[in-house]
């Protein structure tokens, strides 16, 4: 069964939070794991859980698929893959517009489908196109392709 996640960056402190996505008007919310099963510790659905409001541009979806050191990886992150047209590129995942499904963009032109490169490619998350130090490398590396 796949597992239906999200991640987002947390509006008090900045930090990432994944768990369950929730909305209520404008605001976004994610509630983790924790926080669940602490609600339904208490003996009702979302008793005194505590969900954190995040920054709604930053949600990403995870997309089912780990990287090589087993951690999750989320529309919006930025892989590593080594070997890659002969060297190591970062590239960042989305969902491709052409088929929906999830995807690596190396320049604006076309989509590698992001399971068929995690069988072919060792792959590492480096960062989010949301965090400020990845934002500027991601653009530029993008454009020089």
């Amino acid at each position: 069964m796949r597992e239906i996640l999200f991640h987002g960056k947390r509006k008090d402190n900045g930090e990432w939070v994944e768990g369950f996505y929730l909305s209520h008007g404008s605001e976004v919310y994610i509630l983790t794991s924790e926080q669940l099963a602490k609600g339904l510790d208490v003996g009702g659905w979302l008793n005194g859980c505590q969900a954190y409001e995040v920054d709604p541009e930053t949600v990403g979806w995870f997309t089912d698929s780990y990287d090589k050191n087993k951690k999750r990886i989320f529309n919006g992150d930025l892989v590593e893959l080594r070997g890659i047209y002969a060297k190591d590129v970062v590239l960042f995942v989305e969902i491709a517009p052409c088929n929906g499904a999830f995807g690596v963009d190396p320049g604006g032109k076309f989509y590698f489908g992001l399971t068929e490169l995690l069988r072919n490619y060792e792959a590492t998350v480096v960062g989010n196109i949301h965090d400020a130090e990845h934002r500027s490398d991601t653009q530029q590396e993008a454009t020089e392709q």
